[in-house]
């Protein structure tokens, strides 16, 4: 179980989940339509040799639910603010998707605050498709589902943990929801059809780990560039996993995450 705890950055009220934990601070953000309930099994594997903390995202769960911001600025401000007050200062950020994108930022802007990167199916790259494609997808999912089950069955699928996703919806009175508007996910998207963010991507000076997914969104020639760009990136690639790796490759995520952690801070010794 986390600690919860609600931090207020006189723009938003964030819900923070600190599964606690010693040793180097691990700050882990989701993606887009997500909650911080989605690092559930990573934090708790996590936090045997790191503090470890998540938190709803501005729009996102239990955080403020519609901002009058969701720039991508936004949501760096937003980490960086849950950095300064929980001092996790010279962090491992670990960013999914939109979170990735947003952990890139934050090294870019703040190279003082993160000690490293682990960025997951993400790229700094702009994908002019993206407010379409999310329009597409969040218009095949019902308001609420009436169980556990139907929502488990809604996300069933080859490789997929339904369960992680089912974490992610609300339970009132038995029946499952988002916990999010679809509108400010589609306002928020907009940053990622709109802006590309090479040039930040080219300032980040820590050391990073890009994880891509066999059968993932991004292309292949997205991390090419990524490499080619930023002299202290590796990349890996998890075969048979899709966009959501952290939910459906959770173990070779932690091997990953285990080898990265041992290279940035070998002083802490193993994760079994």
């Amino acid at each position: 179980m986390a600690d919860v705890r609600f931090l207020d950055t006189g723009e938003v009220r964030l819900r923070c989940l600190d599964f606690g934990g010693s040793g180097p601070p691990v700050l882990l953000l989701h993606g887009l339509c997500g909650t911080a309930d989605e690092w559930a099994e990573v934090g708790t594997w996590l936090r045997d040799r790191a503090h470890v903390v998540a938190f709803d995202q501005r729009g996102h769960g239990q955080s403020t639910r519609r901002p009058g911001d969701v720039s991508q600025q936004a949501f760096v401000r937003d980490a960086a603010s849950v950095i300064a007050s929980l001092n996790l200062v010279d962090a491992i950020v670990v960013g999914q998707s939109m979170g990735g994108r947003t952990a890139l930022l934050l090294a870019a802007a703040h190279p003082h605050v993160v000690g490293g990167l682990v960025l997951i199916e993400a790229s700094p790259a702009q994908n002019p498709a993206a407010v379409e494609s999310l329009g597409q997808l969040l218009a095949k999912w019902p308001s609420s589902f009436g169980s556990r089950k139907e929502a488990e069955g809604f996300f069933a699928g080859p490789g997929l943990t339904a369960a992680a996703y089912v974490a992610n919806l609300a339970e009132d009175d038995g029946r499952f929801r988002p916990q999010f508007d679809a509108d400010v996910m589609l306002e928020a998207i907009h940053d990622v059809a709109d802006s590309d963010y090479w040039d930040w991507w080219k300032r980040v000076q820590a050391p990073t780990l890009v994880v891509g997914a066999e059968n993932g969104t991004i292309p292949r020639t997205d991390y090419a560039r990524m490499l080619m760009r930023n002299q202290n990136a590796t990349f890996r690639e998890i075969g048979g996993a899709g966009h959501d790796v952290h939910l459906e490759r959770p173990e070779e995520l932690k091997d990953l995450v285990a080898q990265f952690l041992d290279e940035r801070v070998p002083q802490a010794g193993g994760l079994s």
